[in-house]
């Protein structure tokens, strides 16, 4: 039976967890900070706070609509055509990618003891969701194993890549507006987005 008092004060508490968290980082002037100050206060309430936290999935789901319509908006034909024209260096990128993480994992695998195709399944880069899932369907595949991994990549991604990106190593100017870095990262003219 499903509280429905318990889930409501779990999604407020959620909601002013968030809010605050961005708050906070937005006035830190982080990057993304409306995403990775929700994030981050969230975690740790949920990790230290008394309250259990709620998000109805309906919600999830109306962001996963709105950010799938927003990335098929700035998918302009020029992008494409730029697409297009990195093919052969995106392929290259990726084999090498791929090579590297079957590399790394042989490694960590004698390291650490845990399987071989444990850890390459852990440590392959591509969507958290889909690995998970070929990993529950394959067999002799440590599934908690690879869960860690592939969550503690993403997480890793998620903190560290927009500090580097924005840092001192490369010469983009941090701006409230994402358009100006997209744009002229593809080389396009930033109509639409």
């Amino acid at each position: 039976m499903i509280n429905l008092n318990s889930n409501l004060l779990g999604f407020f508490v959620t909601i002013i967890y968030a809010f605050f968290g961005g708050l906070i980082f937005s006035a830190l002037n982080t990057p993304i900070p409306w995403l990775l100050g929700p994030m981050t206060a969230v975690f740790i309430g949920a990790r230290f706070g008394r309250f259990q936290y709620n998000w109805p999935s309906w919600i999830r789901n109306a962001g996963l609509i709105i950010v799938g319509y927003s990335v098929g908006l700035s998918f302009t034909k020029e992008a494409l055509f730029v697409v297009i024209g990195k093919l052969p260096s995106m392929l290259l990128v990726t084999v090498l990618l791929v090579c590297f993480c079957a590399g790394i994992a042989f490694v960590v695998s004698k390291l650490s003891g845990v399987d071989y195709p444990t850890v390459l399944t852990g440590s392959i880069p591509g969507g958290l969701t889909q690995l998970i899932i070929f990993a529950e369907e394959m067999k002799g595949i440590d599934l908690t194993t690879v869960t860690f991994l592939q969550v503690a990549r993403l997480m890793m991604i998620i903190f560290f890549v927009p500090f580097l990106i924005l840092g001192p190593f490369f010469k983009i100017r941090y701006s409230r507006c994402h358009k100006t870095i997209c744009c002229s990262a593809l080389r396009v003219p930033c109509m639409g987005i």
